[in-house]
């Protein structure tokens, strides 16, 4: 079974998210990539589970990948400042 939000974030999107829960502007960072289009040898661009199987049992998740990452990043940032 596959066990996941169902849908993606992309990289930009984490990037994003991480400069918002630290309050960084957008004008405050420069994204700098390396790898190329296709990413880093052995990177996957876009992994998206179908969940089908566990959601025919009932299950659905609780968090988008998005909502997800945001509360992992601000409890990382707790687990900081500690």
């Amino acid at each position: 079974y596959n066990v996941a939000s169902g849908d993606y974030i992309t990289v930009n999107q984490i990037a994003d998210l991480t400069c918002e829960v630290l309050n960084l502007s957008p004008g405050d960072v420069k994204y700098d990539f390396t790898g190329g289009s296709r990413g880093w040898k052995g990177d996957v661009p876009k992994i998206k589970f179908n969940c089908n199987k566990i959601k025919q049992l009932g299950w659905e998740p609780k968090l988008n990948s998005q909502e997800a990452i945001k509360m992992y990043l601000i409890a990382m940032l707790g687990e900081i400042n500690k």
